[in-house]
């Protein structure tokens, strides 16, 4: 079956290959060709992975509108997670349109993504809820609304840079974020306020953590920012 697709351009009505896509009951999904390769994404509007299901491939790009994944998702080269363009079922200038602000993607208890020695990129124009864990060199997550780290998720890298950014709204780290890498660079930045519970480590020499928001700051409970090389800026 045919996987890729995508829409031509974000202002129009979403033309991929699949409504909704469910992997449940311990399916195992092996992504070849050039959806495997990277040349393409798999592209749903609605994806769920269960608990025991499991996605695979080389290069392992994934299209969405609204994601719930609870199983792992496994990249050898790169594991990218994107919303859809806006507008489906009908063109975006219709009042029914769902626009890409309106985009989700749960990263669930039992969810690893794992790209070992290679990038994980998560591009959502609406909400990120990371309760999982996340395991690869270098992490970019990018949301256009919230993002929330929530206390159960570890996020751990072992590359030079991590980038977790709201582009519009606010960001919440209640969880583990590690980084090990040589002189790695965690860039956090929220457009709205930021709220630290968790905590944010780097463990390398020369090593910086940055977080900047365009409101306010605050660390509760037991949150730790740790930077054995030094924390560079803080700034609001």
């Amino acid at each position: 079956m045919e996987f890729a697709g995508s829409a031509s351009t974000a202002k129009e009505s979403y033309n991929g290959p699949l409504t909704w896509s469910l992997f449940d009951d311990g399916a195992h999904v092996e992504l070849r060709g050039s959806v495997g390769s990277g040349v393409d994404a798999f592209h749903s509007w609605y994806l769920r992975l269960s608990t025991d299901s499991t996605i695979r491939g080389n290069s392992v790009k994934i299209h969405s509108h609204a994601s719930t994944i609870k199983g792992d998702i496994t990249g050898t080269a790169l594991v990218h997670l994107n919303s859809s363009a806006e507008g489906w079922p009908t063109a975006v200038s219709v009042p029914s349109a769902s626009p890409t602000a309106l985009s989700s993607l749960l990263l669930d208890t039992d969810c690893l993504l794992k790209c070992a020695g290679c990038e994980v990129n998560i591009d959502v124009n609406g909400s990120v809820s990371m309760i999982g864990e996340v395991s690869a060199s270098t992490v970019s997550v990018v949301g256009g609304e919230d993002i929330d780290v929530s206390a159960d998720s570890i996020l751990t890298f072992t590359g030079s840079l991590v980038t977790i950014w709201s582009i519009r709204s606010t960001l919440t780290v209640a969880g583990t974020l590690s980084c090990s890498g040589p002189s790695c660079v965690a860039s956090l930045f929220s457009y709205d306020s930021m709220k630290l519970w968790g905590s944010v480590r780097c463990t390398t020499t020369s090593c910086r953590i940055q977080a900047e928001t365009k409101q306010s700051l605050r660390l509760e409970g037991t949150s730790i920012i740790e930077a054995t090389g030094y924390l560079g800026i803080i700034e609001t």
